[in-house]
């Protein structure tokens, strides 16, 4: 049997253990909180396998972690119980490539209005040609009924997350933000006091200053202390909206907008914040701490501009599918794929049949249930864990990788548990190393070998104390885990 051999690791509050892990085996680490089963895994294991693998291609800046040596390993993949970020635009859609398959069959059947004749027509069934602009490549196609010469609806143009696509009032959130005003300011202090909750420190003396060189410049002295409840209504809108804004040059048309800082050039409590969510792409604390949001009144939460949104494939609208739970999905799959003419599946075949194999893995883990429009950042820790090893399995087909899993079961119903058995054997299967921090039972006795770590946690722990299949581990007096399965 080939293993991976991890010799004096003292990474932590481990021991100066060695172990030998089986290759191409389900491996479980075992033992109470805190005796290094994670240490061994993702500090030791998981950065050694990062920091050889960097160094093999010529980067270096991952520290080697305490230990003597790791021999045969390979590239490792960690999936850990944690949230994806709060990207508003990471989609189930967009991290499994689901969406992507589906923007490329609106693109070769889509099927709309021709904007002369009034006629429907489909993609499918139009003459194209491609013309050259100053920077790119654009296709046109023609109106098989009338002639009619019209840009084609591309990929692009079913992407939310392209200027092509994208409704124009959301940018292709499906939402639209605006400022709470009363998470921004406490009214009843003055901004010396920390009117403006995000102004701090020496940056509040800055843009104090400011604000009052703006009041001056326009000719409405602000006294020093004034609660905010007192300004007036041009002080109000000024310290909100800045000395640039539209509002300030309507009530003060015949005042120069100030040049400078020292003139009164103030930015305003609303842009600063526009501008700084804009700087870090709308992933800031700022939008959950500062922002409400509501659904857009253009495209009604669809994201997609109106032309995008509207085309059809087989009567179905793209919104109307990423919408729909992976479920209804695969039905429509299914019957799309049934009644194909001979000419659509040539064009839009292959991406049928990349649809069907990735919904078939993904349900195999109990995702029937997503949309694909659920936005990632609201999927609990245990389902974005499940969700990250399904995008890196149909990312790493049959290829033998060693992953590393942190506790997948946590919040798992017994049902799922047994689907995430079942994967956990067709990734052996397929010659990957599988390495699992698990405390189930069910997950524990059903392993190919257990590395069972303890004796107790802390500085208590750190020591291997048995190691085996699970028949090896029953028969252990000294391991509780043996007792526990």
């Amino acid at each position: 049997m080939e293993y991976i051999n991890i010799s004096g690791a003292k990474e932590g509050n481990l021991k100066n253990i060695s172990v030998d892990l089986p290759r191409n085996k389900w491996i479980v680490l075992t033992g109470v909180s805190g005796s290094g089963k994670t240490t061994l895994a993702m500090d030791v294991l998981y950065q050694e396998c990062q920091r050889q693998y960097l160094e093999a291609i010529g980067y270096q800046g991952i520290r080697k972690p305490d230990i003597d040596a790791i021999r045969n390993v390979s590239p490792a993949i960690q999936i850990q119980q944690q949230a994806y970020n709060k990207n508003p635009r990471s989609t189930v859609g967009t991290v499994t490539d689901i969406y992507t398959d589906l923007r490329m069959l609106y693109e070769k059947l889509s099927t709309r209005d021709c904007p002369a004749c009034g006629k429907e027509f489909s993609s499918a069934d139009c003459r194209e040609e491609t013309e050259k602009t100053a920077d790119d490549f654009k296709v046109f196609q023609y109106c098989p009924h009338c002639a009619q010469r019209m840009e084609k609806l591309t990929r692009t143009h079913f992407s939310y997350n392209t200027r092509e696509g994208a409704c124009a009032t959301c940018q292709g959130l499906g939402e639209v933000m605006t400022v709470a005003e009363g998470k921004v300011l406490h009214e009843e202090l003055s901004l010396e006091e920390g009117a403006v909750i995000f102004w701090e420190k020496r940056y509040r003396d800055y843009q104090v200053q400011a604000l009052v060189a703006a009041c001056d410049h326009y000719g409405m002295p602000l006294k020093p202390n004034t609660p905010v409840r007192y300004f007036t209504p041009a002080q109000r809108v000024l310290l909100l909206q800045g000395a640039e804004s539209e509002t300030v040059r309507r009530l003060f048309p015949d005042v120069p907008v100030p040049r400078t800082i020292a003139e009164g050039r103030f930015e305003g409590v609303l842009p600063n914040l526009w501008r700084r969510m804009a700087d870090q792409k709308g992933t800031s604390k700022l939008r959950e701490a500062y922002f409400e949001s509501a659904i857009c009144p253009e495209c009604h939460g669809e994201r997609l501009n109106e032309l995008s949104r509207n085309v059809t494939v087989k009567r179905m609208r793209l919104p109307g599918l990423s919408a729909s739970s992976l479920t209804g999905l695969v039905d429509w799959i299914r019957e799309l794929d049934a009644n194909l003419t001979h000419s659509e599946q040539l064009l839009a075949g292959v991406y049928v049949a990349d649809l069907k194999t990735k919904l078939k893995r993904i349900l195999k883990l109990g995702f029937g249930y997503l949309s694909l429009d659920r936005q990632t950042m609201t999927l609990s820790g245990w389902e974005a864990q499940r969700l990250k090893l399904a995008v890196e399995l149909l990312a790493n087909r049959g290829k033998k990788n060693l992953y590393l899993i942190d506790e997948p079961t946590t919040g798992l119903h017994p049902l799922d548990v047994e689907k995430f058995l079942r994967l956990l054997d067709r990734m052996v299967g397929s010659g990957s190393t599988v390495i699992v921090v698990e405390h189930n039972q069910q997950i524990i006795a059903a392993a190919d070998w257990i590395i069972d770590l303890g004796p107790g946690g802390g500085t208590a722990g750190g020591k291997v104390i048995a190691e085996g299949t699970p028949s090896d581990i029953r028969k252990d007096k000294n391991s509780v885990t043996g007792k526990f399965i």
